[in-house]
């Protein structure tokens, strides 16, 4: 990184595949390097984390770093939709001379499904968009990629409805507007329409809404946030659907 640095470049270091993609929710890349060995998660399982993630996005020019250049180890990346492969270890002109070749001319195309989402009525809204179902479905990778992505999309959006609370609380507004934002971003990742277009009218509400908001419209926010992920999650069989009620009266 410090190359990167001495050349002009910004970098941002993370230590694992978590914080990777956690760090590309926050802010606009222009390239990825990343290590194929990782605490976490492979470099490929990164790739196809962070490819479900922005579906509708144009990606983020992916370089994989690896001592491990056998045929095998390229076929895979390739399979995957990774191109670009970096040998360790590593060449500093290789390295400059391909972030020149993949991020020369390139423009970010900014998604239309958030505002789609966010347009429309909570009540007109699908709970869970079938086509990122259908993304991740493509993957063939078993579950045990959902359930990665929904443990990391549940730890952070009880993080962020703690901290939304506390906002409601002590009345910072532009601190709602920043959580509410980040939850959006959240829910749009894994399909979460109602709660993508919920978290939006919180980020866009005038001050003097917000300033009548109370803990109860949170705790709202929370109950939906949940069963979305339990439809998500019976889609995929990682839970099985609640069983109907029969009550008598």
């Amino acid at each position: 990184s410090k190359m990167l640095s001495n050349a002009g470049h910004r970098v941002v270091e993370t230590d694992s595949g978590e914080s990777f993609l956690e760090a590309v929710e926050a802010e606009d890349f222009d390239l990825a390097l990343v290590d194929m060995h990782m605490p976490d998660m492979n470099g490929i399982e990164t790739f196809q984390m962070y490819r479900f993630a922005h579906a509708s996005d144009e990606a983020i020019p992916f370089v994989v770093i690896t001592a491990d250049v056998t045929e095998a180890t390229r076929t895979a990346c390739q399979d995957a939709g990774i191109e670009t492969i970096l040998s360790k270890p590593i060449d500093s002109r290789q390295v400059f001379d391909t972030i020149e070749r993949l991020t020369s001319g390139r423009n970010r195309i900014p998604s239309e499904e958030e505002a789609v989402a966010a347009s429309a009525p909570l009540d007109d809204l699908p709970m869970v968009d079938t086509g990122k179902v259908e993304e991740l479905r493509s993957l063939d990778t078993g579950t045990e990629l959902v359930e990665r992505i929904m443990e990391c999309f549940m730890e952070d959006a009880g993080d962020t409805l703690i901290h939304m609370r506390k906002a409601v609380e002590s009345r910072d507004y532009f601190g709602m507007k920043d959580l509410a934002h980040a939850l959006r971003g959240s829910a749009a990742n894994v399909g979460l329409l109602q709660v993508q277009a919920a978290s939006e009218q919180l980020e866009l509400q005038p001050e003097a809404d917000f300033m009548q908001l109370h803990p109860g419209q949170i705790d709202q926010l929370e109950e939906l946030v949940q069963e979305s992920a339990h439809q998500l999650s019976v889609q995929f069989g990682l839970e099985k659907p609640r069983p109907e009620l029969r009550v008598v009266s």
